[in-house]
Formats: structure tokens, sequence, C-alpha cells
């Protein structure tokens, strides 16, 4: 695309995935009979995972299932040869923690079968919102005070791509600053009729 195209989220995926298709055809054999395992991160929510399943229909993979990360980390922990197989045997219970820059996933299953490679979810696969996560929610807050609750949530329903910009655009401006900022800091926001704004904030309330 060119450059300062806009160009919708789904669409990205739709264009990688067809590429990743594409390039594989010879070692996927009939696309009729794959299974295909889609992973989407922790944090995000059933819209999330309902934009993948769409993508997945539109091209063509019949037969998909949308995963958390964590649960596909979870999964390839017991194909690892480099796990010593002592630690893999039949009713041990393993958690795997994925210890991110903004959030903590965790998984926590227990080993039915290790011939099989069976297992049961203990517990319901978790993400938390840690580190700059943190002061990403309150510069939303701060943005929520400007523009209006009811208006946020409003569009984070109605245009999951203007959300993800818009967080995108948090964590870059809030890695940026440090002791050394003074003036204000800009956050790209999407609030006058879908088409965007600059919104300034004072440094002192990042």
């Amino acid at each position: 695309f060119p450059d300062n195209h806009e160009v919708k989220l789904e669409t990205v995926i739709i264009q990688y995935l067809s590429l990743l298709i594409e390039n594989n055809l010879n070692y996927l054999g009939d696309e009729n009979y794959n299974k295909w395992i889609l992973t989407v991160p922790g944090l995000w929510d059933d819209k999330g995972k309902q934009l993948m399943k769409n993508v997945s229909n539109k091209i063509g993979m019949k037969d998909s299932e949308i995963i958390l990360e964590q649960e596909a980390s979870s999964l390839a922990f017991l194909y690892d040869d480099t796990i010593n197989s002592k630690h893999l045997k039949k009713n041990k219970v393993y958690i795997v923690v994925d210890a991110g820059s903004t959030s903590v996933d965790i998984c926590v299953n227990k080993i039915i079968d290790d011939k099989k490679k069976i297992i049961k979810q203990l517990m319901q696969p978790v993400s938390f919102r840690y580190g700059s996560n943190i002061i990403n929610d309150k510069i939303i807050e701060v943005i929520e005070s400007v523009c209006d609750k009811k208006t946020v949530i409003k569009m984070k329903n109605s245009n999951f791509d203007a959300w993800q910009i818009m967080l995108n655009d948090i964590e870059l401006k809030q890695k940026e600053i440090d002791d050394s900022t003074s003036g204000e800091v800009s956050i790209l926001t999407p609030f006058n009729n879908d088409k965007w704004n600059w919104l300034g904030m004072k440094n002192n309330n990042r």
C-alpha cells in the first residue's frame, strides 16, 4: 500500500493469510482437508475472536478454530523435545506464564494422557494487564473525560480498527515520555464523524 494509506485491520489479515496459503500449497495438499488453528492475543475479547473467524471464512478456511495465544503456547509445551519428559507424565499439572511488556498471560493444564498428548484445562486462560498498560489506561481515562465516556465506548464498539489504531498510538506516545518531557503530548483519536483528530493533553495528565 502507498505510504500513509489507511487500511482496515481485516484487509491486512486477509492478505497476509491468503499469501501464507498461496506460498504453502505444496505442503498443505488438499486445502479442504486441513484444519486451521488461528491464535489471537490473550487480551482480545470475543469481538476480536469473531473478527478472525470472519476472516477465515472469507478466504476459504472452511475448518478453522480460534484459540488464545497462551492456549497455543501451552499445547506447544507438550511437543517440545527439549523439555525433559519426566515433567510431562500423566496427572502432572503445569502452568505456562507468558510475561510480556504489557500483559501477563497464564494457562493451567493437567496431563490426562502423556502418550496421546491429551490435557485438561483446569482454569479459564487469563490475561492480566500490567506494566505500561496501566499508564495507557490512565491516558484513556483522560480521553474519556474530554470526549465523553459514552462517545469513547460507542467508538470502541462500532469501529474496532479505529480503537486499535488509537491504542497503538497511545502505546508509542507513552514510551516516548520521560522525566525530560515537557509541554503537550498528542494522541490520535477518531471522534469526529470517523475522521481523525488530534487531542492535545497536558503532560501532567499523562
